[in-house]
């Protein structure tokens, strides 16, 4: 059971995905007292520095995390967001800030961040947001160079007290991500393996953590493996719905493709038909279900769903390509019948 050009460039567009998500953008809220107190004054702004409208923030995964109603239900709630645009010497970035109801919660969501802005312990070139916190907020600087004179004034409001507040420190979870991804970006998916295993381990939540352990056993060829982290993972994103489209599409075809590649054939035609009334456009859901009937030998479910996929091929992963069915095992016993013939010519091939 091999759904061979299906797969043939996920790796690619998986390593890409490890370090970016898409989410809409959304507008700022008028902020209220207590982010009112958090927030840069035009007095405590250096001479080099001035406000701009707009927002820039350095890396998209800031903005998943603005669109705070992506983790509605699963995260605390804010009391209030707000942001503010500078230009400091030619530079333009922005500070979000993020108040919540008490400690507790700020705590809650502070856990969540950091993997989410860095996908590693710690700021780097890559992703160079500043993650400071006091009180109940939490604020997000997210210049490529953070301004000194702005980071001395948010330390001064964030936690007076004790002379400043503290970027975000380091869990042994978050290290085993960074270096999980390291090594996955290095295509050594055995070093992967260990850390995206370590991760879990220390953070039975850590659904990112899951989604690649399963994706460096199935492309070490473990499909049955596999199974049981893409599930986890699913499972974590049907409770928090914290997957973006692209992510989902992929968790799901890649557990199908497990399934099916561990001759668990039901199994892979229920997640793709899952898939599909879940995402109905998505052209890889439809054809790997093709490829799953294919395998079944059942010639008149095959050329239904290859036809729903042939008809969707451009609604694929940005780097991803549809694949020729021509080349495909599961389809080889159909190059010389006619109806399958007919409908690949139909569509160009």
């Amino acid at each position: 059971m091999i759904f061979s050009s299906a797969k043939s460039a996920r790796l690619g567009v998986m390593r890409v995905l490890l370090a970016l998500a898409v989410s809409v953008l959304c507008t700022s809220t008028v902020g209220n007292a207590k982010t009112a107190a958090s927030m840069i004054q035009p007095e405590e702004l250096a001479p080099a520095c001035k406000p701009v409208d707009g927002m820039f923030p350095t890396d998209l995964q800031t903005r998943i995390l603005y669109d705070y109603q992506a983790y509605k239900g699963f995260l605390p709630p804010t009391e209030d967001k707000q942001y503010q645009s500078f230009d400091c010497e030619g530079q333009k970035g922005t500070v979000f800030y993020f108040v919540y109801a008490d400690e507790q919660a700020r705590k809650r969501v502070s856990a969540f961040v950091q993997p989410l802005l860095w996908g590693e312990s710690g700021p780097s070139e890559r992703h160079p947001e500043l993650i400071l916190e006091g009180g109940t907020s939490i604020v997000v600087v997210s210049f490529r160079k953070a301004p000194a004179s702005l980071l001395a004034a948010l330390q001064r409001k964030l936690s007076p007290a004790d002379g400043g507040a503290q970027v975000v420190k380091d869990s042994p979870a978050a290290k085993e991500v960074e270096q999980g991804a390291a090594a996955y970006r290095a295509r050594d998916l055995a070093a992967a393996e260990r850390h995206f295993h370590s991760a879990t381990e220390l953070d039975p939540s850590n659904l990112f953590g899951f989604m690649y352990l399963g994706n460096a056993l199935f492309y070490q060829q473990r499909y049955q493996e596999a199974i049981a982290p893409y599930e986890r993972a699913r499972q974590l994103d049907t409770s928090s719905k914290t997957l973006t489209e692209d992510f989902r599409r992929v968790l799901t075809d890649q557990l199908g493709m497990s399934y099916g590649m561990s001759g668990n054939l039901q199994k892979a035609k229920a997640t793709f038909e899952d898939g599909i009334r879940q995402d109905p456009d998505y052209a890889l859901f439809h054809y790997n279900l093709a490829c799953a009937y294919a395998e079944m030998g059942d010639l008149d479910k095959t050329l239904l769903a290859l036809k729903d996929a042939l008809q969707r091929r451009d609604n694929v992963l940005k780097g991803e390509s549809f694949p020729d069915p021509r080349e495909d095992s599961s389809f080889q016993r159909y190059l010389l019948n006619d109806r399958f013939r007919q409908l690949l010519k139909q569509y160009g091939y």
